[in-house]
C-alpha cells in the first residue's frame, strides 16, 4: 500500500536542543565562511576541498561576469538592476533546493561537494553588499524586499525538491526492487544504497563534472584573452590600468583573471573573519548566555558588515581621487572581493533554517542583518 507523502512537513526539533547544540555544529548551512571543515580531515582531504571551493569560485565569476546579461528597469519611481537582482533570489533558491536534498536524499560521498557549491560557488554568486549598495542608490525598500523576496525564493526552491522527491517516491514505491541505483548514489525510492555499484557511479559523477568545470572555465579564460573585446565587459565601459588620465586600457582577460583571484580571496577571507571570537573580544559574555543571542547567525552576519564597510570605503576612494573611478584593481575589488566576502544565499539560508525551527528567532535574525545594511545606505 502507498504511503501519502506531506511534502509540508518539517523536521521536528526542540528549539533549546537546536540552539544549544544543533546550531554550533550547523556548518553545512553557514554558507562560504564555513565551506571548508578541516576538522577530522586528513592533509589531502583538504587539499580536495580546497580544489573544489576554488573551482566553483572561478566557476561563478566567469559565469556572472562573461554570460549574466545587464538588465535595468527605470523609471520616475525605480531604477532597478534586474540582473544582479535575479541572481540573488535565483541563488536563494538553489540555496533552498540544494540544502533540502542534503536532507532528504544525497549520499554521504555527494554531501561535502553539495556543501562545496553552496559555500563557494553560492558565495561568489550571491552579494549581501550589492544589495545594501544598490539600495542606496534607489530606495532602502530594495533591501528589505530582495531579502524577503530571498526567503520566498528559498522555500520555493525547498518546496519545489520536497514536491518532486514526494512524487519520485510515490510512482517508484510499487517497484522498488526493479529501480535501478541512481547515478547521484541513491535509490529513487529515497533510500540511500552503499553497495559498490553505487558509490562508483557516484564517483564517476563527480570525477566527470570536476573535469567538466575545469574545461569549461579553461574556455572562458581562452575566449576572454584571445576573443573579440567585449566579452567580458562591453567596450563602451572599459577601466584602465592606473587612472583615467592614462590610455592603459584593461582587456577581458586580465579582468577575467583578477575577478577570479580575487572571487577566491573573499571567500577564504570569509571563514577567517567568522572565526573572529568578537564574544570575548567586546566582553559579551553575559549576552551570550541567552537563547535568541546565540541563535543569531553572527558568522554571516560578520562577513556581511565587513563588506558592505570595504566596499564603502573604495567608494569613498573613488570620490576621493576621481581619476581612479575606472581603475580595474578598485572595481574588481568592489564587484569581486567584497561581493565574495558578503553572502546573500547564506544569510537567506540560515534565517530560513532557524524559520523551521523558531520563527521569531529567524525574524530576529532577519531584522539584524537587514538593519545592519540600512545603517551604511545613508553614506554610500
Amino acid at each position: 500500500m502507498q504511503k501519502k507523502l506531506d511534502i509540508r512537513s518539517t523536521i521536528k526539533l526542540d528549539p533549546t536542543q537546536f540552539i544549544n547544540d544543533t546550531l554550533p555544529k550547523m556548518t553545512k548551512a553557514l554558507g562560504a565562511q564555513h565551506a571548508l571543515d578541516s576538522r577530522g580531515t586528513t592533509t589531502s582531504g583538504r587539499n580536495v576541498q580546497l580544489y573544489w571551493l576554488v573551482l566553483f569560485c572561478i566557476s561563478a565569476e566567469s559565469f556572472t561576469s562573461c554570460f549574466v546579461p545587464n538588465w535595468k528597469v527605470r523609471s520616475r519611481v525605480w531604477n532597478i538592476n534586474l540582473s544582479p537582482t535575479f541572481v540573488n533570489l535565483f541563488g536563494a533558491f538553489l540555496e533552498g533546493a540544494i540544502s533540502t536534498m542534503e536532507k532528504q536524499k544525497l549520499s554521504d560521498t555527494v554531501k561535502p561537494i553539495s556543501r562545496l557549491f553552496r559555500g563557494g560557488f553560492l558565495g561568489v554568486f550571491t552579494s549581501f553588499s550589492y544589495v545594501v549598495e544598490h539600495a542606496s542608490r534607489d530606495s532602502p525598500l530594495y533591501l528589505v524586499g530582495t531579502v524577503i523576496g530571498g526567503c520566498s525564493w528559498y522555500m520555493a526552491g525547498r518546496h519545489a525538491v520536497l514536491y518532486i522527491l514526494a512524487t519520485r517516491s510515490l510512482s517508484s514505491s510499487s517497484s522498488v526492487e526493479e529501480q535501478p541505483t541512481s547515478l547521484l548514489g541513491f535509490h529513487p525510492s529515497g533510500n540511500i544504497h552503499s553497495d559498490a555499484s553505487g558509490e562508483e557511479n557516484t564517483r564517476m559523477v563527480v570525477h566527470t563534472l570536476k573535469w567538466v568545470l575545469v574545461m569549461y572555465n579553461l574556455g572562458v579564460l581562452g575566449l576572454a584573452f584571445f576573443g573579440p573585446p567585449g566579452f567580458v565587459r562591453e567596450p563602451d565601459h572599459p577601466l584602465t590600468l592606473w587612472s583615467d588620465s592614462d590610455n592603459s586600457v584593461v582587456s577581458d582577460g586580465p579582468e577575467l583573471l583578477l575577478g577570479m583571484i580575487c572571487s577566491v580571496m573573499g571567500i577564504l577571507c570569509s571563514r577567517g573573519i567568522a572565526q573572529l571570537d568578537l564574544v570575548s573580544f567586546f566582553g559579551l559574555g553575559k549576552v551570550w548566555k541567552y537563547p535568541w543571542f546565540r541563535a543569531m547567525d553572527w558568522s554571516t552576519w560578520k562577513c556581511n558588515v565587513c563588506s558592505v564597510y570595504l566596499t564603502l570605503g573604495a567608494y569613498r576612494c573613488m570620490i576621493l581621487f576621481p581619476q581612479w573611478k575606472h581603475n580595474f584593481i578598485l572595481v574588481k575589488f568592489i564587484t569581486s572581493f567584497c561581493s565574495s566576502l558578503s553572502c546573500f544565499s547564506a544569510t537567506i539560508g540560515n534565517t530560513m533554517a532557524l524559520w523551521y525551527v523558531t520563527p521569531k528567532f529567524a525574524m530576529a535574525n532577519m531584522a539584524i542583518h537587514v538593519m545592519s545594511g540600512l545603517c551604511f545606505v545613508p553614506f554610500f
